[in-house]
């Protein structure tokens, strides 16, 4: 991903309007390139301040370790829907198999040990 790119999406991470695909790579860009990582911090600083004036909360936060956290949560969430991915799958290729087997077994193809 060029920078250009990956700094036109930086509003739509921080409004978590990324698709999984733009997210992935966007964080994979985020983390090597200290010039977009840098604009990352500077808009999610920005946003998080403005939410706390709207409302009216005092803002005393590590906004630094907030985005890293952020970061990481997003990160989390990305491998958690590649494991529901890969499980449906290893699931419905388990069944699929079973299918395919007592299709053979009742055509007499292939007899099953139970």
């Amino acid at each position: 991903m060029e920078c250009k790119h990956a700094q036109s999406l930086i509003p739509q991470y921080i409004a978590d309007r990324l698709s999984p695909r733009e997210l992935e790579e966007f964080i994979r860009h985020v983390e090597k390139c200290p010039e977009c990582y840098d604009e990352l911090e500077t808009y999610f600083m920005l946003s998080v301040a403005l939410k706390h004036l709207d409302e009216s909360q005092e803002l005393s936060y590590d906004l630094r370790t907030m985005l890293a956290e952020d970061l990481k949560e997003k990160k989390h969430r990305l491998s958690r829907g590649r494991r529901r991915i890969w499980g449906w799958i290893i699931f419905c290729g388990a069944g699929l198999l079973a299918l395919v087997l007592a299709a053979l077994d009742m055509a007499g193809v292939f007899t099953l040990p139970f």
